[in-house]
């Protein structure tokens, strides 16, 4: 009996010894874990400050009158929707230069079939139009046919 008591005792002891061992596992694997999103994270802000610097040089040999017409460019789509030629026309009209007014329509970052669907929507919120109709009236704001037909579809 004595025997059995002591077997199960070490069987026990060396069950508990395991849940001990396991649980530490369990704490090295999540420290692991924690280490290589940590690394990931550098490295990605590594990539990101790199982007910054290039994009801080590359902005740096920008005239003012260029990043004037960014600011415009990007107010502008701010407040309406634009397409890409309809940008320049009303930078240019602004009073920007051609090489200015292009330079903020490239620049600012805008989605050409974004605006297109915007367009359409506001043009639809003011009168109906058929599908075609608003095609051709996107086409003549400036936008590209598949601009003009991706924004149409978007709301439609």
């Amino acid at each position: 009996m004595k025997r059995l008591i002591s077997l199960i005792l070490i069987l026990f002891f060396c069950i508990s010894l395991t849940g001990c061992k396991s649980k530490a596992e369990r704490e090295l694997e999540q420290a692991r874990n924690t280490a290589t999103r940590m690394q990931k994270a550098l490295e990605q802000a590594e990539e990101d400050y790199e982007d910054l610097l290039e994009d801080l040089e590359r902005y740096a040999d920008v005239s003012s009158g260029k990043k004037n017409a960014l600011k415009s460019a990007e107010n502008y789509l701010y407040v309406m929707p634009f397409s890409y030629e309809g940008l320049i026309d009303q930078l240019e009209y602004e009073g920007y230069s051609h090489e200015e007014a292009v330079y903020g329509a490239d620049n600012c970052g805008a989605d050409w079939y974004a605006q297109a669907a915007e367009k359409a929507e506001s043009y639809l919120e003011i009168m109906p139009f058929s599908q075609t109709g608003l095609i051709e009236q996107l086409e003549y704001d400036g936008f590209t046919h598949d601009q003009a037909v991706y924004g149409v579809n978007k709301v439609y």
